[in-house]
């Protein structure tokens, strides 16, 4: 039996993505493409990771991105926790323990108050999440909360899904043709978008408050990036194959209408 004790524990280096992603491949059951590599490659930051090494082998990982919190009253640094896993082989052991504990404290080291988990596995079950805090904190959350909250019908539906592999892998086929059904459209219609991995897709419209606020008259909310610093773009989740044409429709025929983001301009 291996102990924890015979287990190296340090920050990554820049040599060592490939061993990153080839152990969150195995742990999320995800096979990522050239183009998905090269993107996580971008945004992959060595120096806040926490690797654990047997020998010559990588058998858990973990990490945090340089990101920046809202909380009441301002906007604090904080470690945006990612990248967790430990190799199937090794857990029970204490490795999870040890790695977060090296984050958190380089959290402090840096600067940052707060860290947080940001992850997810919204392609399927959707985003859902806990928070546990005082009352009083969680009073002043209540009142600043996002529209989308997740109620208790909802978290029953998310508990479902978690049991259901059949349903797991119907929303997996379904987020993985609309993607491509909307990305094809984008292309088509002469939009630029960023190429997606997620139940989502980022695209270039002109105007992404005008055009946001004109597909929710007819009853498709889609999500303007204004606050993101990106105006001209939306952000549109994946829906069933009559939600995806039906949006397309909808957006070809708002850009192609005078003075509404018309198609020269995106």
């Amino acid at each position: 039996m291996v102990r924890p004790t015979e287990y190296t524990l340090r920050s990554g280096t820049p040599a060592d993505f490939d061993a990153v992603v080839e152990l969150l491949s195995e742990s999320f059951h995800e096979t990522y493409d050239a183009e998905g590599i090269e993107l996580e490659r971008l945004v992959f930051e060595p120096e806040r990771t926490a690797l654990a090494w047997a020998g010559d082998r990588l058998v858990g990982c973990s990490g945090s991105f340089t990101r920046d919190l809202t909380v009441p009253g301002g906007i604090v640094p904080s470690a945006h926790v990612t990248i967790v896993s430990v190799d199937a082989t090794h857990r029970r052991r204490g490795l999870l323990n040890r790695m977060m504990a090296q984050l958190f404290s380089d959290a402090l080291r840096l600067g940052e108050p707060v860290a947080h988990l940001w992850a997810s596995e919204g392609r399927i079950y959707q985003r859902f999440g806990y928070g546990m805090a005082s009352k009083e904190i969680i009073d002043v959350l209540q009142k600043t909360r996002q529209p989308f909250n997740a109620n208790g019908i909802a978290q029953a539906g998310a508990l479902a899904g978690l049991q259901d592999d059949e349903h797991q892998r119907k929303t997996r086929e379904l987020t993985t043709e609309g993607r491509a059904f909307l990305q094809s459209e984008f292309s088509r219609l002469g939009l630029e978008f960023v190429p997606s991995y997620a139940n989502f897709v980022l695209v270039k419209v002109g105007d992404g408050r005008a055009v946001f606020q004109s597909l929710l008259r007819e009853g498709i909310i889609v999500r303007d990036m204004n606050s993101y610093g990106l105006p001209e773009w939306i952000r549109v989740s994946i829906g069933t194959a009559e939600q995806n044409q039906r949006f397309v429709s909808e957006l070809e025929e708002l850009l192609s209408a005078k003075g509404v983001a018309p198609l020269a301009a995106v």
